[in-house]
This record gives structure tokens, sequence and C-alpha cells, in this order.
């Protein structure tokens, strides 16, 4: 018998909705969230292992070692400033009489990212479904998640707020003992885990206590690999869409934006959020190739590398154009213009002087003037580039390195 038409006995299902936000609207997103009680996720709060999961809970302490510390600081940060900032709500609403099936929603998590990503999570659990294959199932969970998280997350005025992106599903689908699944592709602690457009399957033929232990791994290290990755597929398809409508020669600024930005994101999330443990690896991988995130790591290398070279030619160009003209300026200013008006600059003025001036001398006092201006105008202009450009980057770093959440919101 196929894997798809297996007796099923459990489904648990995360369908996650990215999304991003204007910082304008940050402060009315979470008085809107803190009044549905949503509360700040920690570690250090025990009594959670236990609160968004239905019947199965997440070790805390297990969860913090699938990781490496620095990537803990990024996914559990003990402040509301930085990282990826996490609140969550417990539910427990069962399905309407109507349904095409029984479920029950668990909970519902919000979570805010830097780069002005964030995450919408609707947790649900199917006990001994009436559909029997496990497409049909998935299939049935993904059209409803739109309205899933209509009902239990957002009404129609958040919505506004938000500019949604495509709805992504993970399920883990339990079979009897008595069965057994056929997998090309072993992943702990699961039997069998696979990818498909938007959607991750997980399998698993265990019961009772083992099962348990799945349930803890598909919330709590899948979770978060799976919200790593889609972090990354968003960032690597927002500055490719950003470096496709710049304009190099106009648009200076956003080069250095973009340049930033990608650095930014390669030394404080790319190279540091990695797993600690081997089933935690092994689920990074599977996940790397679903997202193609070395295809699109490979672009925005190319991305920098061009912009860096782009900006090393415009230096050059840059560099070459003002050493011209101060050159000229000083072959002129001093084989020229000096010899001919500086004795009458000498003590006392006679300004009656430079009426009796020839052409040439007026010409001279042009010249050493002009060049006094120019001076004194790249002088400033140097300083002004330099603030706006410390100015540009605190914002970036805004962007780039924090959430951007509000701690008012903390409670």
């Amino acid at each position: 018998m196929k894997k798809n038409q297996k007796r099923i006995s459990t489904g648990l299902f995360q369908i996650i909705l990215p999304f991003s936000y204007d910082r304008a609207d940050l402060q009315s997103l979470c008085l809107v969230f803190q009044n549905q009680q949503f509360q700040l996720f920690s570690l250090n709060d025990h009594e959670m292992e236990t609160s968004y999961y239905g019947h199965f809970s997440v070790n805390h302490s297990r969860l913090e070692t699938d990781f490496l510390p620095y990537a803990n600081k990024i996914l559990f940060p003990q402040h509301v400033d930085k990282g990826f900032v996490r609140y969550s709500k417990k539910l427990n609403r069962y399905s309407p009489a109507n349904s095409p099936f029984p479920y029950q929603i668990l909970s519902a998590d919000l979570i805010f990212c830097p780069y002005h990503i964030g995450f919408l999570t609707v947790r649900l659990e199917i006990n001994n479904p009436i559909l029997t294959q496990t497409k049909e199932l998935n299939d049935s969970v993904f059209s409803m998640a739109p309205q899933l998280i209509r009902e239990n997350l957002l009404n129609t005025g958040e919505l506004s707020l938000l500019q949604f992106k495509n709805i992504f599903l993970a399920s883990l689908i339990s079979f009897s003992e008595s069965e057994s699944i056929e997998s090309p592709e072993q992943c702990r602690p699961f039997t069998y885990m696979t990818h498909e457009n938007q959607c991750i399957f997980c399998f698993s033929c265990k019961e009772g206590n083992l099962f348990n232990r799945s349930a803890e791994q598909f919330f709590g290290s899948v979770y978060y690999s799976l919200l790593i990755h889609l972090f990354f597929n968003q960032i690597f398809i927002d500055i490719v869409g950003q470096y496709s409508i710049i304009h190099t020669e106009r648009n200076k600024k956003e080069v250095k934006q973009i340049l930033f930005l990608i650095n930014a994101f390669m030394s404080n999330y790319y190279y540091v959020l990695s797993p600690a443990t081997f089933a935690t690896k092994e689920v990074f991988e599977l996940l790397r190739k679903s997202f193609c995130i070395d295809h699109l790591y490979a672009n925005i290398k190319d991305i920098q590398f061009t912009l860096f070279k782009y900006q090393e030619e415009a230096g050059k160009k840059r560099d070459s154009l003002l050493l011209l003209i101060l050159t000229l300026y000083t072959v002129i200013c001093g084989i020229f213009s000096m010899n001919l008006f500086t004795h009458d600059l000498v003590g006392n003025i006679k300004w009656s002087h430079f009426k009796s001036y020839n052409p040439f001398e007026y010409f001279a006092v042009f010249i050493v003037f002009s060049g006094m201006m120019v001076v004194g105008f790249l002088g400033l202009q140097s300083l002004y580039v330099t603030y706006q450009d410390k100015k540009s980057q605190n914002k970036w770093i805004v962007k780039s390195i924090y959430s951007a959440t509000s701690k008012r919101f903390k409670k």
C-alpha cells in the first residue's frame, strides 16, 4: 500500500503565513495583538512547554540545544528589540459542525523578524480523520488555511496593515506501528520526510512516547528550522527584487543600502543560524534543497560582487575627475595666477589697483578664488555625504539587525 493510502491515526499541522509590514504600522499591530492576549514567548517560562501544543509538549532545554548558542540569541531573544520575537496564544477551538472532518485549533503565533519580515502561524490537530489519503488530507488543510488564519488570528482591520506572501504548510502524519513506509529520505526523528511546492510532509509509524518525541521535534526544532529557511528565502527574494529595479548610475544610495543589507544579513544571520544536533542538521539539509537556498545564495553573491565592482569603478572615476580638477587648479595657480597679482595682496590692500588689471590678471584672480570656492564646496559636500551615510546606516541597522518591535508590547 502506498504511503498516501495508509490508515492515518493523527495529523498535526502548522500553517505559516509570511508577511511584511511597515514600521509606521507596528505600534497599531502590537496594540491589536496585545488586546487579543498574545504572550511574549520565552524559553525561561517552562509553563509554555505545554501551553500551545495540545496534549503534546516541547522541552525548552532540548530545544535550546538543537541550535548553536549564537543562533539561540536570535531565535529566542531575551529582549523584544532583536531577533525572532515571538508572541503566542492558546486557542483550543474545535471545528464547526459543517466541517469536512473534525479538527482542533491548538494555538497561534505572531513572530516579528528583522528586515520587516514576520510570520503568522496556526497549529491544528486531527485525530482519526475521515480522509484516509495523506495527500487528500494535506490538500484539504491547505485549502482551509486562509479561512483558519482569518477567523482565528486576524480581523479585517488588521489585514490592511500587513502585506501577505504565500501560505506554507508543515504536517506530521502518524500511522499505525503495523504499517511500513519505504522511504528514500530518512530524517530523524521521523520515519519519512519530504517536501512538495509550499508543503513539508513528515511521516511517522511511531506511537505513544515515541510519537510524542516526534511531535516535540515537529513543534520545536523543525518549526524553527522552517522559519529560518522561510526567512532566508524571503530576504533573498527581496534583495533580488530591489536589485532588479535600481539604476546604478542614478540610485547610488540604493546601491549602498543593498550592499549594507547583504553584508548585515550574511554576518548576523546566514552564517550564524545553524543547527547543533545531527537530527536538526538533517532537517536543515532537506529545507535547503526545498527552498533552493544554495542557488539563491549564489545569486546574492553575484549581486554583491557586481555592486562592489560598480562602486569600485565609480570611485576610481570620481577620484580621477577630482584629481584632474585639483591638479589643473594647482598648476595654473602655482605657475600663472599667483605670480600676477599676489604682490597686491601684501600689506594694506589697495582695491584701486584691481581697476587697472589686464584680462590675464583678471583671469588669474578668477582662477585663485574659484579654486578656493571649489575646495570649500568639496569639503562641505564630503561632510554632508558622511552625515547622510551615517543617518541612512542607522535606519538600515534598525531594519536589518533589529526586529523593530515596540518595548511597550512587553508585559
